[in-house]
């Protein structure tokens, strides 16, 4: 690490981090009188209840989805006024509805919709349909999820005296999920067969859920759920502990140059500033369209805070070892750019706090972290916190 140069503090803080997934996403409770309720909160900056916009949540118990009589039950969010990221939330009952599963113990599916009423003028739909940015459990396609159960789902992790390889004793076998072991639980019987091979360290090709039935997850939708195809959050991490107490380590393969172009800070955004007379609002965190999709500007401090937050995440939840980022050749620059070497840096500063990094006190984090730098590899290697 000697060789890399040191970045700026000013450019590399990880203390003034806006967002807070504790109000993100949707949080399923019980309340003191046995009811069902649930949390709903998303981030639209720039999107505001005062100048018109009204953000709704559709909900339907997945068992009547197919159902054309049964309809989705709509919830109005409210506009956090003075809040920096422009939060809409609500709490809700979900109350049972006659000749429906609504009310009842399950998956959910919910969507949020965007209206808009100009000044003396009719209710407008802006936006049918977009996902949550922020959520937990996905469905199919387009759907965000979230379970009801009166027994709240917990997971005991077994991995307590596991510590991630050291570098030069990794042996990574790289696999998709699906083509390899159909499902994380699938995976997981088949790792006897995998440390016959002397791997040690399993690098995981996109785990988020992704928009259509079978993709490789390179045009991402979800940052924050693991596929529900694949088993979901609970199975990957049975196959992140079941990998730890073998010894091996979990590396995810995350894409943060790009999103799929239904992913909501581009679509709904897109939306606004098509829409005749509505007031002009920029993503925070979409820049121009590329090859691959719409790019992410990590310019902007709201991406900087998305993707970070999200490998927080995944270190914190999943226990995972570190990350392979897909194709940043675009997002390098230099040693104290914005967008990589920061991401790579705060990313590493957080995991010395993480103790199955460290080798002892004050020790360096062997946390792992490779990028697909076409053309620029040697200069990240280098210059980021990078192996």
């Amino acid at each position: 690490m000697a060789s890399i140069v040191q970045p700026s503090t000013a450019l590399f803080r990880t203390e003034d981090v806006l967002i807070n997934l504790a109000e993100v996403g949707a949080f399923p409770a019980v309340d003191a009188a046995g009811h069902f309720t649930v949390g709903f909160g998303v981030y639209l900056p720039g999107i505001r209840g005062q100048d018109g916009f009204d953000v709704v949540v559709r909900v339907i118990q997945r068992d009547d989805r197919f159902n054309p009589v049964i309809l989705p039950c709509d919830f109005h969010l409210t506009w956090n006024n003075g809040h920096p990221l422009d939060l809409w939330s609500a709490s809700v009952n979900i109350a049972p509805v006659a000749n429906s599963n609504f009310g009842r113990e399950g998956v959910y599916l919910y969507r949020y919709q965007l209206w808009w009423t100009p000044a003396g003028g009719q209710r407008q739909l802006v936006t049918l349909w977009f996902t949550d940015p922020f959520a937990r459990e996905t469905d199919l396609g387009l759907l965000s999820a979230f379970t009801l159960s009166s027994t709240a789902q917990t997971f005991v992790w077994n991995d307590a005296g596991y510590s991630t390889p050291e570098l030069d004793d990794l042996v990574v076998y790289e696999l998709q999920v699906e083509e390899f072991g159909d499902t994380f639980d699938g995976v997981i019987g088949q790792l006897e067969y995998l440390q016959s091979l002397g791997v040690n360290c399993l690098e995981l090709m996109p785990v988020t859920s992704a928009k259509v039935d079978f993709d490789w997850g390179y045009g991402p939708l979800h940052y924050f759920a693991p596929n529900h195809r694949f088993g979901g959050p609970l199975a990957l991490k049975r196959l992140v502990d079941a990998c730890h107490r073998a010894g091996m380590a979990v590396i995810l393969d995350v894409v943060y140059q790009h999103t799929d172009p239904m992913f909501a800070y581009k679509q709904v955004y897109a939306d606004v500033n098509s829409t005749p007379g509505a007031p002009a609002v920029a993503s925070p965190m979409i820049g121009s369209d590329g090859p691959f999709g719409p790019q992410c500007d990590f310019s902007k401090p709201f991406t900087q805070e998305y993707f970070l937050v999200a490998n927080r995440r995944w270190l914190d939840e999943y226990h995972a070892d570190g990350f392979r980022y897909d194709e940043v050749t675009d997002l390098y620059t230099g040693p104290t750019d914005t967008a990589y070497a920061k991401l790579a840096y705060d990313v590493y500063r957080y995991s010395l706090g993480i103790s199955r990094f460290q080798r002892g006190a004050n020790s360096y984090s062997r946390i792992i972290q490779c990028a697909e730098a076409l053309g620029k590899a040697r200069d990240v290697l280098r210059n980021t916190y990078t192996n």
